[in-house]
């Protein structure tokens, strides 16, 4: 490293800076600073559905953004979402929030989001139950208690404690207390207690369709 011997090093240093910040550099180098979007932040979920915020100033204050959810149309009216003008059509007055370990649909058929009865304020709170919705914007699961977590796995399954469930059909496939493996396209779960209700053995359950087959 190069040893500053005098203050004109020191100015030398500070005028090199002082240019790189200006014309052309500055909006190189702004870009290389600038924080990614956080598309679901804005109430984009992806696969043309939107999270359109419920005006509840009190709560907006606290951070707590509750939204109906809205869809792509011709006829909807006009929402500007991250400086583009889009015509969204709302598809049902139920309420939801993004929470903590909400991710949107991204590439999936299923996206999670916490449901809620009416909007919750300061004199009348509510809690919200963790859920699941499909591409329609409807649920297809949700959890019976605001402190159960359903976690959405990959294709159309689900795990809520102990049961993995079949999003498509709403039926449970196993029970298992073992921790699961996974490879791309399949879902590896061992049943195996004595006083579960279904046979014993590995699960292989198939993402895309919730089929599955015994091994023993």
């Amino acid at each position: 490293m190069k040893k500053l011997k005098s203050l004109d090093d020191v100015n030398e240093i500070f005028n090199t800076f002082s240019q790189l910040m200006t014309g052309n550099y500055l909006s190189t180098f702004g870009s290389m600073l600038k924080m990614p979007v956080n598309l679901i932040d804005m109430g984009i979920l992806g696969k043309g559905l939107f999270l359109i915020n419920i005006n509840v100033p009190e709560n907006n204050e606290r951070n707590m953004r509750y939204g109906n959810l809205y869809k792509k149309s011709d006829k909807g009216k006009v929402y500007i979402i991250n400086g583009v003008a889009m015509a969204l059509t709302k598809i049902s007055d139920d309420i939801f929030r993004v929470g903590g370990m909400d991710n949107g649909f991204k590439t999936n058929d299923y996206c999670s989001l916490i449901h809620y009865e009416h909007v919750s304020k300061k004199d009348d709170a509510c809690l919200g139950n963790p859920c699941i919705i499909n591409t329609d914007g409807q649920i297809v699961f949700e959890a019976d208690s605001p402190i159960k977590y359903p976690y959405y796995r990959k294709g159309c399954i689900m795990s809520y404690e102990q049961l993995y469930i079949n999003l498509k059909t709403g039926k449970p496939i196993v029970s298992s207390y073992h921790q699961s493996i996974e490879s791309e396209n399949y879902l590896f779960v061992e049943c195996s207690c004595y006083n579960n209700e279904f046979p014993k053995g590995v699960y292989k359950i198939e993402y895309s369709t919730g089929n599955f087959e015994i091994i023993n």
